[in-house]
């Protein structure tokens, strides 16, 4: 009987432990995309974010029409690269990316973002936690 005591009482202290630990953790992503989204309510058009939390997309051009540019679309994008804590010597490789770079990535401070540019389709990226 008393073997079945500590079995439950191990048992409860054990989920205890896990939801307490769940709970106590965020998404790094999932905060940097809320609050992207609570600063700017158009950044909906330009970043999403996957249904498990484990990435973030920026698109600069998200209608896909030609040669467009909208400077507040690329505010978004960019304050997305420092909500996640990367500097900005990755915000401006982004940046200088030719169209003839192809994809381009970078990894610093526990997050990996790839980016590709195109004139015609703008900047696009996405990021993800190590």
């Amino acid at each position: 009987m008393k073997f079945l005591k500590m079995i439950s009482l191990f048992a409860l202290i054990g989920t205890t432990g896990f939801l307490t630990s769940c709970g106590e953790s965020e998404n790094k992503l999932r905060v940097a995309y809320d609050e992207i989204i609570e600063a700017y309510p158009t950044a909906t058009a330009v970043v999403t974010i996957g249904a498990d939390d484990s990435y973030i997309t920026t698109d600069t051009n998200p209608y896909n029409i030609p040669d467009y540019y909208n400077a507040s679309y690329v505010n978004i994008c960019e304050q997305v690269v420092y909500k996640l804590g990367m500097p900005a010597s990755t915000w401006q490789l982004m940046i200088s990316t030719r169209a003839l770079d192809g994809t381009r990535t970078d990894t610093k401070n526990g997050d990996f973002a790839s980016w590709t540019y195109h004139p015609n389709s703008g900047l696009r990226t996405t990021f993800t936690l190590e």
